[in-house]
């Protein structure tokens, strides 16, 4: 059982929102952590780079000891929090060997996280209510097919294919032109949105998305209206870019989609990239969370 401080963490966790699966990969983290270093709160960073240093000895991944870096940092954020400690030990470090292009899964949201973000969507009235359509399917866009925020200012009128549940994607010099499934749920969003424009704006060569001066979107734009949903995360700095290699993650480590088929589904056009989007030993490691550490 959980006891003292290591509980305090979980509970501090949970009171800041984050899902139940990042609570139990970092009270798993934390776990072995305290038992190798007990006296955490007079950890210094010297003490910090030995336990760091005892990781790269048993020859672990960079990917899976950079999650456990994170976890300790998160773990250092709450003593601070709580007053336990005035210094963070581990701040700034960063692992050698880890690019920062490399993907950080512990930064993505959940796909529970992404459920949330979808629900809220739904949910929320809006300031302006001509605009409620709008920017639902903006968001939906964003969290069910993962499009960019580029990708979203290009899309025209002509682009929508109401009758067969389809949209087109317009690709450039990073991302390839796709065509992709919209759900029913998407396809009344998208039926109401067109009945609410102006005749003259249903044109084929339009811009789809407008703003409130009936212009195309932009990239800005739609930048703030992600802005508006960052306090249910408040863990992460939510952004178009962030949501989009969340939807990715999700394909490949939850819904179990092939390489091809997220190359297809994401427009990434080399296969290098789709792969970094695998998560180190996540499978193993989801099973040993789970299987010490439950949370009910």
């Amino acid at each position: 059982m959980k006891k003292g401080t290591l509980q305090e963490f979980e509970d501090y966790l949970i009171r800041n929102n984050y899902t139940v699966q990042t609570t139990k990969g970092y009270v798993f983290d934390m776990g072995h952590y305290l038992t190798n270093m007990p006296h955490a709160e007079k950890v210094n960073r010297i003490g910090f780079l030995s336990y760091i240093e005892q990781l790269q000895a048993t020859k672990q991944s960079k990917g899976n000891i950079n999650r456990k870096l994170h976890s300790i940092k998160k773990y250092y954020d709450f003593l601070i929090d709580t007053g336990r400690i005035k210094r963070h030990p581990c701040k700034s470090f960063h692992l050698k060997g880890v690019s920062k292009r490399d993907i950080q899964h512990q930064n993505l949201l959940e796909p529970a996280d992404l459920e949330i973000l979808l629900q809220k969507v739904y949910e929320r009235e809006e300031r302006f209510p001509k605009q409620k359509n709008r920017n639902r399917i903006i968001m939906t866009l964003l969290i069910q097919q993962g499009l960019t925020l580029g990708e979203l200012t290009l899309i025209k009128t002509g682009d929508v294919d109401i009758d067969n549940a389809l949209i087109r994607v317009r690709g450039n010099a990073k991302v390839a032109s796709r065509t992709l499934q919209l759900n029913p749920k998407q396809i009344k969003l998208f039926m109401e949105y067109m009945d609410e424009k102006d005749p003259s704006d249903r044109t084929q060569h339009s811009f789809f998305l407008q703003n409130m001066r009936n212009k195309s979107e932009t990239v800005s734009g739609l930048g703030y209206l992600i802005e508006t949903y960052r306090p249910l995360f408040p863990g992460k700095k939510l952004s178009a870019q962030l949501i989009r290699m969340s939807v990715i993650s999700k394909w490949l480590n939850q819904d179990q989609g092939t390489l091809d088929e997220l190359r297809m589904l994401s427009g990434i056009k080399w296969l290098s990239s789709v792969v970094k989007y695998r998560r180190p030993d996540d499978m193993k490691q989801k099973e040993l969370i789970n299987r010490f550490f439950p949370i009910k």
